[in-house]
């Protein structure tokens, strides 16, 4: 049996950056803890699963829509969300904090 192929390819793989192997590695821990992390979802109630989901879903578009940080894709939709003015945006409470007591703006609503 010859060797060398097998040396050469040995070679090669030495002259690959560790930060390599480092990613495979964690792609591989990743697909394993994902393995689980779906398995163990199938075996939860539906209801836990929705729950959680929404919870998830709702923080995330308020984050969204107060601080404005939404990718590009969802823009339209916040955007309708920030401007219906139920949810408040970062920038219309700085502008209520920074308004001087005497503009009839900032007078309280009855």
């Amino acid at each position: 049996m010859h060797l060398t192929p097998i040396l050469a390819s040995l070679e090669h793989l030495k002259a690959v950056p560790p930060r390599f192997w480092t990613m495979v590695v964690g792609a591989v821990v990743l697909l394993i803890l994902l393995k689980f992390v779906i398995s163990t979802i199938r075996n939860t109630s539906k209801v836990l699963v929705g729950s959680v989901a929404f919870i998830g879903i709702s923080i995330t578009i308020i984050n969204w829509v107060y601080n404005r940080t939404e990718p590009s894709w969802a823009t339209p939709v916040i955007s309708k969300i920030a401007n219906c003015g139920f949810l408040p945006t970062k920038g219309q409470y700085q502008d209520v904090q920074t308004r001087l007591p005497d503009d009839p703006k900032a007078a309280p609503k009855k």
